[in-house]
C-alpha cells in the first residue's frame, strides 16, 4: 500500500476500531483452502502471490457467533489524513536517477526507505488511534449493552 500511495500521491486515512474482537466468539475454523481447492483435487499454489491466501494450504475462515449475553459497543475512529507525495522523475534531489521510471505517468519508483517510512508513519497513526479508543472505551459508562431477559 505504501509503495502505491507514494507512487501515485494517494492520501491514506488511518482508521481504527476497538470492540469487534470482544463481540464475537470463534466456534470453529472452517477449512477454507480445502473447500476452495475441492478437497485437495486442485493443488495448492506454491506462492500466495499467485492465488492469494485463501488457496494456500491450511487457510481457514473462522466461524463466529455473537456473544449474546455480553454485547458491547464497537468503537471507530478516523485519524488525520496522511498525504503520500510521489517523486517525479524530474525531481533529482536525492540523486537516485537509476530507479525505473514509468513512462506513462512519469513517476519514479519510491525508494525502500520512503516506503518503509510511510508504512511506519501509518502504523504509528493507527496505533495512536487504537490506544485512544481503548482509553475511551474503558471510561465509557455505556460500553455494555443491556439485553432484556427472556
Amino acid at each position: 500500500f505504501a509503495r502505491l500511495a507514494l507512487r501515485h500521491g494517494y492520501t491514506i486515512i488511518p482508521v481504527a476500531t476497538v470492540g469487534t474482537e470482544d463481540s464475537f466468539e470463534v466456534v470453529a475454523d472452517f477449512p477454507l483452502s480445502n473447500v476452495l481447492r475441492l478437497g485437495g483435487l486442485i493443488p495448492a499454489p506454491k506462492s500466495k502471490k499467485v492465488a492469494g491466501n485463501a488457496f494456500m494450504e491450511g487457510s481457514t475462515l473462522p466461524v463466529l457467533l455473537p456473544k449474546v449475553g455480553e454485547l458491547q459497543k464497537v468503537y471507530f475512529k478516523i485519524g488525520n489524513p496522511i498525504r503520500a507525495r510521489p517523486r517525479s522523475s524530474t525531481d533529482l534531489d536525492d540523486g537516485l536517477t537509476e530507479r525505473p521510471v514509468d513512462p506513462d505517468i512519469n513517476l519514479r519508483m519510491p525508494s525502500v526507505e520512503q516506503v518503509v517510512a510511510l508504512r511506519d508513519e501509518v502504523r504509528d497513526a493507527v496505533e495512536r488511534e487504537v490506544n485512544w479508543l481503548l482509553e475511551f472505551r474503558d471510561s465509557d459508562p455505556g460500553r455494555f449493552i443491556r439485553t432484556p431477559s427472556l
